[in-house]
């Protein structure tokens, strides 16, 4: 009976000093929550059309959508250029590594009548992928305004 109590002595001392020297400290884990580090994002740069009274972007291939175009619409080249009248050039993807972003597969939707016209939403804190890349990203009241004019002007006709 003495072996028996012994032993399993011996197997609690043995369990609570591999659980103080195992890795569970508290401590060491805040240190290292702490050293996570994600460079900030610049704001995406904007393009003001005074005559139109728009704002937009032309999303280049890996570079990170930032907060101030998150979750505004991704129109086509195409699309863009048939609401607006502004062509827009596809520009060199970006080949800067920037480590905690990924991409987003998009959503990708196009009319039945005129397929190359293809809309998209965008997510802020993500990569553009090469699918969106030379694509133009509006908000609604961008939108809206474009919309408006293309339809005024295709009623006139």
């Amino acid at each position: 009976m003495f072996k028996t109590f012994g032993r399993i002595a011996a197997c609690l001392a043995l369990a609570s000093g591999l659980l103080a020297f195992s890795g569970c400290n508290k401590h060491r884990d805040d240190e290292y929550q702490e050293q996570v580090y994600v460079a900030p994002v610049p704001p995406y740069p904007l393009v003001e059309d005074k005559t139109l009274g728009i704002s937009y972007a032309v999303l280049q291939e890996g570079s990170v959508i930032s907060s101030n175009i998150g979750s505004w619409h991704a129109l086509s080249p195409e699309l863009f250029t048939t609401l607006s009248g502004v062509t827009v050039k596809a520009p060199e993807p970006d080949k800067t590594y920037h480590a905690g972003y990924g991409f987003t597969v998009p959503v990708i939707e196009a009319g039945q009548g005129k397929p190359e016209h293809k809309m998209a939403r965008i997510s802020a804190s993500t990569l553009v992928p090469k699918d969106l890349n030379g694509w133009v990203a509006v908000d609604q009241a961008s939108l809206d305004a474009l919309s408006k004019k293309y339809f005024e002007s295709t009623q006139k006709k």
